[in-house]
């Protein structure tokens, strides 16, 4: 998902459209760097690509919009919003949601498009990129229901 101006696609942050009118995605993807809501013009962007720089979707202006309350920054709260759209997607498939139990250990699938970096690289330019891995979860915190993974590579103790 991103935020459309002046007719240009900025990257904002993965989401999930969770019926054809509600998107969930990351508060920071709607919080400029001054702490208040991000001004665009032409609405939102969301759609299902390999690239979201390049990919198609479908735009769209939201009508109303949530972040968790408890949210204060990155890294600070709980990283969430959601998106109101009166006019309902009709190009983006919908996400099935998974009803069953997770316990630690489980594999947990993970797809997202994020800032790509390593600790030799530090953070590299947002290239638009979707990607997925499978890890173990490694722990859920309760009663809020976070949950955890590490990401380490294969020449990392413990892979």
């Amino acid at each position: 998902m991103g935020t459309v101006d002046g007719g240009v696609a900025t990257f904002g942050g993965s989401s999930v459209l969770i019926n054809e009118h509600w998107v969930l995605t990351a508060a920071h993807a709607l919080i400029a760097n001054d702490g208040k809501l991000k001004s665009f013009s032409e609405g939102y962007r969301v759609g299902v690509t390999d690239n979201f720089l390049n990919g198609l979707g479908e735009n769209q202006h939201a009508t109303e919009w949530f972040l968790h309350p408890d949210y204060l920054s990155i890294g600070n709260g709980p990283d969430l919003a959601l998106l109101y759209f009166s006019n309902p997607f009709t190009t983006v498939i919908l996400t099935q949601m998974y009803e069953g139990s997770v316990q630690v250990g489980n594999a947990l699938s993970m797809v997202g498009y994020g800032q790509p970096g390593t600790p030799s690289t530090g953070l590299l330019p947002i290239d638009g990129n979707r990607r997925a891995g499978v890890n173990s979860l490694s722990g859920i915190d309760r009663p809020i229901g976070y949950i955890e993974a590490e990401f380490r590579g294969p020449s990392e103790s413990g892979f």
